[in-house]
């Protein structure tokens, strides 16, 4: 197999569509068996196009969005996004990833250590640090933040879609 060769850059308004398809395929991938199987069907790509096209509107210097592109194809295959703490992260940290997602033939191949890794750089360029984010406690991706040096600070109950499930806080230190 040919080794992948892939480049991680600031988001562009122009990447919003590509980014919205890889939040949505993503969640389906990842929570297949997790998420009610209605709730990942009713995704809508465009709720997620109008949300990333706000996001990347928004020009804030503490706030990052990063993609991952395939240098062979020039698609946009991941994204990460980050800035400062929100809800209950708060009480323990300045910063939050809020999201890190790939598609998932992407997966296990060193780019989500690469966006988790030019997110932490820029969460510290802003002095967000402590840092932290929430993932739901069945996500596989569990593994992925505890082997970056992630702790589990606390557990949370969050509502999907009128259901309740339990999240993970995880943080770091630098």
């Amino acid at each position: 197999m040919q080794e992948l060769s892939f480049q991680i850059r600031d988001a562009h308004i122009d990447d919003v569509r590509s980014i919205a398809y890889i939040h949505v395929e993503s969640w389906r991938s990842t929570y297949a068996g997790i998420l009610p199987d209605d709730y990942l069907k009713n995704l809508a790509y465009q709720e997620r196009e109008d949300l990333w096209a706000k996001v990347l509107s928004q020009a804030d210097a503490d706030k990052h969005v990063f993609v991952a592109i395939d240098l062979g194809t020039k698609e946009v295959i991941g994204f990460a996004s980050g800035g400062p703490a929100r809800g209950e992260l708060t009480e323990n940290c300045k910063g939050e990833i809020y999201a890190i997602y790939l598609l998932k033939s992407y997966q296990g191949l060193g780019i989500g250590q690469q966006l988790f890794e030019a997110s932490r750089y820029h969460l510290n360029s802003q002095e967000l640090i402590p840092f932290g984010l929430n993932v739901l406690t069945k996500n596989p991706s569990c593994a992925f933040y505890e082997k970056m040096g992630g702790r589990v600070i606390a557990q949370i109950t969050v509502a999907i879609d009128g259901n309740l499930f339990e999240e993970q806080v995880y943080a770091w230190d630098e």
